[in-house]
């Protein structure tokens, strides 16, 4: 689920219970441990009412009397447009809280409600389904990958995956299989290289996690695999908002 459980994903870093995670971010703060990978804009999902005269873009002060259903409370993508619509002397008109991207663009196709999330999303969702980018302000969001490396050395199994994810991220990106993103520059933030990763001394007990959202297998494989198959947990967006 796109931005499910930020905190709690942090959490999990900092009790060496992850290696790596891919979370959203809301801001554009210098985070130790982590590298900025993508930003994107949100964008309007389903037909508002009335509907929006520009056929690719929607003003944020247009959608005040819009039903949206939007993920719940410790979702970051909720914080997000919380804070837009606030900035803006509005509140969303929630009708739900719904923590499954499946059902979110569901009920967008089905007319009901609209919802808010980045058009990476749905672009393998239901066909022809209405996107219209929110402007006036946009709203805009980040993508990082972080790794434990503050608590915990590096292994150069991690540091390999950390790395493949950026350039995964990149090449599709450049070759337009990814819409919607703009690649950031990781500037001081940088993925470790191979020969700078400290090998582990002392094997960590791993807790056995289940697959959520963002959260990056903690079992970290060297095994080669196509950038579509590396990088298909960033675009579940369940990872999401």
């Amino acid at each position: 689920m796109p931005g499910r459980g930020g905190s709690y994903i942090q959490e999990l870093l900092l009790l060496g219970r992850l290696d790596l995670a891919v979370p959203y971010r809301g801001d554009d703060t210098d985070r130790p441990a982590e590298t900025a990978l993508y930003a994107e804009d949100l964008y309007l999902i389903g037909q508002p009412q009335p509907p929006a005269t520009d056929a690719d873009e929607v003003d944020l002060a247009d959608l005040q009397n819009t039903p949206l259903v939007l993920p719940g409370g410790r979702s970051s993508l909720r914080a997000l447009v919380d804070r837009a619509f606030a900035a803006q002397g509005m509140v969303p008109g929630i009708v739900a809280d719904i923590d499954s991207l499946g059902a979110l663009i569901r009920i967008a196709h089905s007319g009901e409600a609209c919802t808010i999330l980045p058009l990476s999303s749905v672009a393998d969702h239901e066909p022809g389904l209405a996107a219209h980018r929110i402007r006036d302000p946009t709203i805009q969001h980040r993508v990082a990958v972080c790794n434990a490396v503050e608590h915990f050395p590096t292994r150069d199994a991690v540091a390999a995956v950390e790395q493949g994810i950026a350039e995964v991220t990149r090449h599709m990106a450049s070759s337009s299989q990814w819409p919607g993103i703009r690649v950031l520059s990781p500037d001081a933030h940088s993925v470790p290289s191979l020969s700078s990763s400290r090998p582990d001394p002392r094997p960590r007990p791993r807790p056995s996690l289940r697959r959520s959202g963002h959260l990056t297998r903690h079992r970290a494989r060297t095994t080669p695999s196509s950038p579509t198959t590396r990088c298909r947990a960033l675009r579940a967006g369940g990872g999401g908002p």
